[in-house]
C-alpha cells in the first residue's frame, strides 16, 4: 500500500507527503528484505547450491528491473502516454505481482530446520561485536561496500552521461538500460559455471576485472556511432549479475564459521548488518554521484550540446535557472569518468583481498562436516565437538 500511495499520490500533496511515503516504503522494504535474504542463505548448506539459489534470486530481482523498464513502453503501446500513466502502470504491476509472488514463495519454498532449537536473543551492541569478530565476514562487508558504492555511482550518473556526454535522447537511454540489465540477467548462469570452476571469490574477482575492462572504454566514446555504446554496455552489464549474487552467496558460507564456533544459527543477525552496510553504501554512492560532478563544474540543468539549448533556455524562462549556462568539455568528461572509470577503480581496490579470500569450497565443506557431526552428537546426547575452522 505504501508503494501505491507513493506512485499514485492524491492531488495537492507536497514534500512532507513524499518524505513520509518514501520512509514507509524503505522501512517496509527492509522488513521484507532482511528475512528474505536470510531465508535464501538457509535453504542450502552446499557451497554451489547456495550460489544457484542466490543467483536465481538476484536474477529475478534484475528481471523485476527489466519489467519496470518495459512497463512505460507497454503503456505507450496501449495509448497511455505521459509520466503519470507510466508510473501508474508500475504501481498496478507491483500491487498485483508483489503479494502474488510472495504467496507462491511462502507456499512452495521450504523452511529449513535450524541448526539448534534454542536461540539466544542478542542485543545490537553484542551483535555488532559478534559480527566484527568474524574476520572473513568483516573483510567481505568491506569489499561489498566498495562494490555497492561503485554500482550506485554508475546508476546515479547513467542518465547524465547518456544525455550530456553522449548527447543521446531519453529514449536511447531507456533502450541502453534495458540492454544493460538484460545482459546482466542472461550472464548469471555463466557466472555460476565460472564460480563452480574457480570458486566464488575468484569468479567475483574476474567479474570486477571484466567490468573494469569495458568501463575503461566509456570516456573515449563519441556520440556516433551509438551502436558501439550499446555493445560496450552489454558487455559491461554482463558483469553486474555476478556482483549482485556472489557476495551474498559468500556471506552465507561465512555464517557457517560462526555456527561452528557458537553452536547458534545467527543468519538473521549477519544479514541485518549486511543490509545496513548495503543501504549505507547506496546512500554514499548517491551522495558521491550527485555531488562530485558539481565539483568539476557540471550542472545537469545546463546545456552540454546544441540540442539542449532550447531546454536550458526554457528553465531560465521558468525561473528555475538564473541564467543560460553551458557545461564545459572538461566537466562533461569528468561525468564520464565518474560514471565509469572511477567506480571501476573503487572495485579494483578489492582484487588482492578478494583473490586471497580464505573461505574456499574445501574449507566450507569442513565447516559443514563438523557442524553436522556436532548436530548428530547433540541429537544423540553424546559429547559434541566444538571449535573454529
Amino acid at each position: 500500500s505504501g508503494l501505491w500511495f507513493l506512485y499514485v499520490p492524491p492531488e495537492g500533496v507536497g514534500v512532507l507527503y513524499l518524505l513520509a511515503l518514501v520512509s514507509i516504503v524503505y522501512l517496509a522494504n527492509t522488513m521484507i528484505d532482511l528475512p528474505y535474504k536470510a531465508w535464501g542463505a538457509e535453504l542450502a548448506t552446499d557451497y554451489h547450491k547456495r550460489s544457484r539459489i542466490t543467483g536465481w534470486r538476484e536474477g529475478f530481482g534484475i528481471g523485476g528491473t527489466i519489467l519496470a523498464i518495459l512497463i512505460p513502453r507497454i503503456m505507450e503501446s496501449l495509448g497511455y502516454s505521459g509520466i503519470a500513466n507510466h508510473v501508474l502502470g508500475v504501481a498496478v504491476a507491483t500491487a498485483i505481482l508483489l503479494p502474488s509472488l510472495m504467496l507462491l514463495a511462502l507456499s512452495f519454498v521450504p523452511e529449513m530446520p535450524p541448526e539448534r532449537t534454542s536461540h539466544k536473543r542478542v542485543k545490537w551492541k553484542a551483535g555488532l561485536k559478534i559480527v566484527w569478530r568474524n574476520g572473513p565476514f568483516r573483510r567481505l562487508m568491506s569489499m561489498a561496500l566498495f562494490f555497492v558504492v561503485a554500482i550506485t555511482m554508475t546508476a546515479t550518473l547513467s542518465y547524465p552521461f547518456v544525455t550530456h556526454s553522449l548527447q543521446q535522447s531519453s529514449k536511447t537511454y531507456a533502450e541502453v538500460i534495458l540492454a544493460y540489465y538484460t545482459a546482466s540477467f542472461l550472464a548469471i548462469p555463466i557466472w555460476m559455471v565460472i564460480s563452480r570452476r574457480f570458486g566464488k571469490h575468484r569468479a567475483l574477482a574476474m567479474s570486477v576485472i571484466w567490468l573494469s575492462i569495458w568501463s575503461a572504454f566509456i570516456p573515449l566514446l563519441k556520440p556516433e556511432p551509438v551502436w558501439i555504446f550499446y555493445i560496450v554496455m552489454i558487455f559491461k552489464g554482463s558483469a553486474i549479475g555476478a556482483l549482485a549474487f556472489l557476495p551474498a552467496a559468500m556471506a552465507a558460507d561465512i555464517i557457517d564459521l560462526d555456527t561452528l564456533r557458537s553452536g547458534e544459527q545467527r543468519t538473521g543477525l549477519y544479514f541485518s548488518f549486511w543490509g545496513m552496510m548495503a543501504k549505507g553504501a547506496v546512500a554514499l554512492g548517491v551522495l558521491i554521484g550527485t555531488n562530485a560532478p558539481t565539483f568539476f563544474g557540471f550542472d545537469l540543468r545546463c546545456a552540454s550540446h546544441p540540442d539542449m539549448a532550447e531546454r536550458t533556455q526554457a528553465l531560465v524562462d521558468a525561473g528555475r535557472l538564473a541564467e543560460f549556462c553551458t557545461n564545459t568539455p572538461a566537466s562533461i568528461f569528468w561525468v564520464a569518468c565518474l560514471y565509469s572509470v572511477i567506480p571501476a577503480l573503487l572495485a579494483l581496490i578489492c582484487i588482492p583481498a578478494l583473490w586471497s579470500y580464505p573461505i574456499t569450497e574445501e574449507r566450507q565443506k569442513r565447516f559443514r562436516s563438523r557442524i553436522e557431526r556436532r548436530n548428530r552428537a547433540i541429537a544423540g546426547e553424546a559429547p559434541a565437538e566444538v571449535g573454529g575452522g
